[in-house]
């Protein structure tokens, strides 16, 4: 597939794109290396791993896209659904329990910045659906355009054919005093403006959404974020189609085998890091249907250093919350 087929479908971001899914494209299946080396289903083979993460030929792992469905979620690793089985991402649990076709177009690593381009893509080809929903990333994500060997600054991406595409990650940034040409790109954006930038495209996107009678709830499942826009809420009236999660109240700790826990965290009564935490046994009725994937996601592996993802319980909180604010949308006076 051609940079100008990309183009002129979904992706526009055609070398992460192949990256991160065509180059492992089998069987019609695309499956992270780093996924199939931390399984920890010992009893499955690699065929049946392949076949949990079977996509679409755009990489999207919902049907292909043909025509234009009635309710679209997005958003990167967590939407597309890392770490679990396909019926219990979040997106998919909301179409199921509404009785909505739907397509899912999160992709992982993706920007916010990206992700709202890559909606508005979907908008100009297939139409708008009823229902958008989001569960954005980190605001410190920046997509760039980047030199192959030197990862440096490129000033026309458009003439040089030795560009490549990529998110840049900002979160640990510390911007030098000084610099020089060649730019090394990660001096170029200092994380205030990707942050910035990322609001704005989602103000863009809740703008276009009101004006075309789309029903469109974001969220995010960065913790410190998610309590910087809730708090904007509270003293500004703002992002009305913000949906509150619990991201807070989610815990991991060694004791418990790295499992995910919902409860309250009392942290600041504690001594000697010990744990403490009282947890909530919510849900239990739906363990039976996910196994493991219940609070185990199968992309965690704490003794190589990878937590991955969330586990199928957490997805269960995220599309509580999602339909909740539906059944009161048209009660929020959005905009």
């Amino acid at each position: 597939m051609s940079f100008k087929e990309i183009d002129e479908t979904l992706y526009l971001n055609e070398d992460m794109y192949k990256a991160a899914r065509m180059e492992m494209l089998k069987a019609n299946a695309i499956l992270d290396q780093y996924v199939l080396d931390q399984y920890y289903f010992d009893d499955k083979d690699p065929e049946e791993i392949l076949r949990i993460y079977k996509n679409n030929s755009f990489g999207y792992r919902c049907d292909e896209l043909k025509e234009n469905r009635d309710f679209v979620f997005s958003g990167c690793s967590f939407t597309y659904g890392q770490g679990i089985q396909k019926e219990g991402v979040w997106g998919v649990q909301v179409a199921n329990k509404l009785g909505l076709d739907y397509y899912n177009l999160g992709i992982g690593g993706l920007s916010t910045i990206a992700i709202v381009d890559n909606l508005f893509n979907y908008f100009r080809i297939y139409g708008n659906p009823k229902i958008l929903m989001c569960l954005f990333p980190d605001f410190l994500r920046q997509p760039v355009a980047y030199n192959v060997d030197e990862f440096e600054y490129v000033e026309n991406p458009l003439d040089d054919n030795s560009v490549k595409r990529a998110t840049l990650y900002l979160e640990k940034q510390d911007m030098p005093k000084y610099a020089k040409k060649p730019y090394p790109i990660q001096d170029i954006f200092p994380k205030e403006y990707t942050f910035d930038q990322s609001i704005k495209m989602i103000k863009m996107l809740e703008i276009y959404c009101y004006y075309n009678n789309i029903k469109f709830l974001w969220s995010t499942w960065k913790v410190p974020q998610h309590e910087i826009i809730k708090n904007s809420i509270q003293k500004f009236n703002n992002f009305k189609n913000f949906v509150q999660l619990d991201v807070d109240q989610w815990h991991t700790h060694p004791k418990e085998g790295y499992l995910d826990r919902f409860g309250i965290n009392f942290k600041n009564n504690c001594k000697n890091n010990e744990l403490c935490v009282s947890y909530v046994y919510c849900h239990e009725d739906l363990r039976s249907l996910y196994g493991k994937t219940f609070d185990l996601p199968f992309d965690r592996n704490a003794q190589r250093g990878s937590f991955g993802h969330c586990g199928v319980h957490q997805h269960i909180h995220f599309a509580e919350s999602f339909i909740n604010a539906l059944e009161v949308y048209d009660e929020r006076n959005l905009l």
